[in-house]
């Protein structure tokens, strides 16, 4: 799976996956700079198509909530990349560099 990581573009503190989770969790309860926005589904992710994803478009994506970011604020954009292996979960992240040149067929709008 894919998530959509948004992340206050001041934050230069690494990202604690214990307290990662939907904005209400890590936003309001944890006052953290970072909530995932959205999870998408590979198989619902084109390999050779354009596939477009709004950033802060206020909908619910894999049971996230995509807030509406706030206009003037900058924002970090990460993907973070869920692999099952041998029984355990790994994660792997992309910044927006990374994205286009490992994942051109997803563009991010915000």
């Amino acid at each position: 799976k894919y998530q959509i990581i948004v992340e206050d573009a001041r934050n230069n503190e690494p990202i604690d996956e214990s307290k990662l989770g939907d904005y209400d969790t890590a936003v309001v309860k944890h006052d953290l700079p970072y909530y995932i926005a959205a999870e998408l589904d590979p198989s619902n992710v084109s390999q050779t198509g354009e596939q477009g994803f709004v950033v802060g478009d206020k909908q619910k994506w894999g049971g996230y909530k995509n807030v509406h970011l706030n206009p003037g604020h900058q924002y970090k954009i990460r993907i973070r990349t869920l692999v099952v292996k041998d029984e355990e979960m790994k994660s792997f992240y992309l910044n927006s560099e990374q994205i286009s040149r490992v994942l051109p067929s997803i563009s991010l709008f915000i």
